[in-house]
């Protein structure tokens, strides 16, 4: 399905969502979810977004922007170069409690890809 999705703008360059690097990323989001054997619906509690947020991030149905990526990483504990493919996992250190998610703080922030700076 060709449409607005399949195209997107990174530093005025335009970039199909088809391309290698770019699914490459999306398929590494979904794998360090799957990997830490949580859902998509934890993560957007984590993120304090919708279900579908992480779901359309996933798919290429939403593109993810820098600091979107680095909310993530951050929730995965995973460095921004594992999803640009430069560097493998990482095991996370272990979580204390129940909680598998690593909590958002410095990169992601509590505004992280809500268009707001922090503060």
């Amino acid at each position: 399905m060709l449409g607005w999705s399949s195209r997107i703008r990174i530093l005025g360059i335009v970039v199909k969502t088809s391309d290698p690097a770019y699914v490459a990323v999306r398929e590494r989001l979904r794998i360090a979810r799957e990997r830490l054997a949580v859902s998509q619906e934890e993560v957007a509690r984590q993120l304090r977004r919708p279900q579908s947020y992480v779901s359309k991030c996933e798919l290429g149905e939403r593109r993810v922007d820098v600091i979107e990526l680095a909310a993530l990483a951050d929730c995965y504990g995973q460095a921004l170069t594992y999803f640009t493919g430069k560097t493998a996992w990482q095991e996370p250190p272990a979580p204390s409690g129940r909680r598998r998610l690593r909590p958002l703080g410095g990169a992601g922030g509590r505004h992280a890809g809500r268009g707001r700076p922090p503060g």
